[in-house]
């Protein structure tokens, strides 16, 4: 959907579809000569600009946009071409005043500024000085295991009191197994903590690396890698609306998604000051393929390492 004339500016799922196909379209440009690369990439911050400027009833959606030019279309034109980035034309964001710029200076971690539970970028994660946290609890799950179960890995002894909101950010939340356990987890974590109210998802584009890319490639042998990438990102979304529409329906909490250009860490923050670092995500159990309802407690396992953090709080 990057043509995106007729989308109304009220519907979010379209603006946000138009958004990805944008990022899909300059991850697939970076395979080009570098002139080529600087053509389509111009093209590409043109329309983001547009899709930017129609975003204002969306904040969380319209920092994404201007997060990934500013990280990603901006240093790649640093990269290629030396002279006229200052050019105006190169940042199509409005400044802010001098006290927009205080309250909003790390905008770019906090993605939905309204948000109590903030979301630091992997990188800004992995940056964190140790000392700002203590370890709850280290979990090993091991290879086959059997007996494990959402339940007994987050339970409130490791996270604490009170959640209210999550951020969850994990790279491979697509296919319908990786939702179901997705959706499993907040329904063991909503049971935990009926205070629950907004969970935030962020996920990597998938680019067609999934197994859903693999399964329309035999679907439908006669379409163009374009084509493709475009169906498997309507699956995706589709999964994660579904999960969205679920979670307000069962739970009445508001889940919101993004897709992100990379990433590779995985790990939930939730607003209490605890961080889960998952080493697989929340793909623990091996589930046949489209199994929606197994028996939890007979799964078996895939070995991966948790650590349960707390951000110690200084006193003033």
């Amino acid at each position: 959907m990057e043509d995106f004339e007729n989308v109304s500016i009220f519907d979010e799922t379209a603006l946000k579809e138009s958004f990805v196909c944008l990022c899909e379209r300059f991850y697939i440009a970076r395979e080009y000569d570098s002139k080529l690369q600087v053509k389509i990439c111009k093209e590409i911050q043109k329309k983001l600009k547009k899709l930017f400027n129609m975003c204002d009833h969306f904040p969380s959606l319209k920092n994404s946009i201007e997060n990934f030019d500013r990280e990603y279309i901006i240093p790649l034109f640093k990269k290629i071409i030396i002279t006229d980035i200052e050019d105006e034309n190169f940042n199509f964001y409005p400044d802010s005043s001098d006290d927009e710029k205080d309250e909003n200076k790390d905008k770019f971690i906090n993605i939905d500024r309204n948000n109590s539970c903030t979301k630091k970028s992997t990188n800004e994660l992995n940056k964190r000085n140790s000392k700002d946290f203590e370890l709850i609890e280290f979990l090993e799950i091991y290879d086959n295991q059997i007996g494990v179960t959402f339940q007994s890995i987050f339970t409130k002894e490791r996270i604490g009191h009170h959640v209210s909101s999550l951020n969850i950010q994990d790279p491979y939340l697509c296919t319908q197994n990786q939702i179901t356990l997705l959706f499993k987890f907040i329904q063991v974590i909503k049971r935990l903590y009926p205070e629950l109210r907004k969970i935030d998802v962020q996920t990597q584009v998938p680019g067609g690396r999934t197994i859903i890319y693999k399964d329309l490639q035999k679907k439908h042998p006669e379409s163009c890698h374009q084509s493709l990438l475009a169906k498997e990102m309507e699956v995706i979304m589709k999964n994660l609306n579904d999960c969205r529409d679920a979670c307000k329906k069962y739970f009445d909490i508001a889940f919101d998604y993004q897709f992100v250009i990379r990433m590779h860490d995985r790990h939930i923050e939730f607003d209490n000051h605890t961080i889960a670092i998952l080493g697989r995500g929340l793909d623990i159990f091996c589930l046949k393929r489209h199994e929606r309802k197994p028996n939890w407690e007979q799964l078996r396992c895939r070995g991966c390492k948790i650590h349960f953090l707390r951000r110690i709080q200084k006193s003033l």
